[in-house]
């Protein structure tokens, strides 16, 4: 029974929304966060330069975001913003070298325990919508999926600004682009729409 009802709404649904590649759209939204040059650093000053190598274990990898982010609570409950920066940067240069990783379920954790990690959420739930296919193989994420809901409500927020831009883009290169964007503009289209 659930198999015809979950066949019939996924037939509703591409009647209304076609065949949507979703592969495409989170490739392309991977590169731009790969890309993402949003820090006040030219070049990353670091304590510890990042190796792939070093990465690789899981529990290096766990330590490795636990104690930029325990940095970054840190900086945030005494106001230092240029160090929160740091951190948000160090973070994501991590979550570039190691895509899909489970050790983000560390992060996760963090950011439901302490609320001073608020700035983080964006980045972590980002993260996790983009690496989502390699993320649900895991009994770990759903565990703390579960004990975290707002989690997964970031995830499809960020899912959604995915394909805002996506479409968005599509459109600029078709030429129907209403609102009359340049492709030299600096704009950050899909963290303006997960916002709202």
């Amino acid at each position: 029974m659930w198999r015809s009802t979950k066949n019939k709404s996924q037939t509703n649904a591409s009647n209304y929304l076609g065949e949507i590649n979703d592969d495409a759209i989170t490739q392309k939204a991977w590169v731009r966060f790969r890309t993402r040059q949003k820090y006040v650093f030219h070049e990353l000053p670091t304590v510890y330069e990042v190796y792939m190598d070093s990465v690789l274990g899981t529990r290096s990898m766990s330590k490795a975001f636990l104690s930029v982010a325990r940095v970054y609570t840190f900086a945030h409950y005494y106001h230092i913003e240029t160090l929160m920066i740091f951190c948000r940067a160090k973070i994501h240069k991590l979550m570039i070298l190691a895509p899909g990783r489970e050790e983000v379920c560390d992060l996760l954790q963090l950011c439901k325990d302490e609320p001073a990690s608020a700035g983080l959420k964006e980045l972590v739930f980002e993260y996790c919508a983009l690496n989502l296919r390699r993320l649900l193989a895991c009994k770990r994420f759903h565990t703390t999926i579960e004990e975290y809901p707002e989690a997964s409500l970031g995830m499809i927020k960020k899912m959604k600004s995915f394909q805002t831009f996506y479409f968005k883009l599509i459109s600029i290169f078709e030429g129907k682009d209403p609102d009359g964007y340049s492709l030299n503009s600096d704009e950050d289209w899909y963290h303006e729409t997960a916002e709202d």
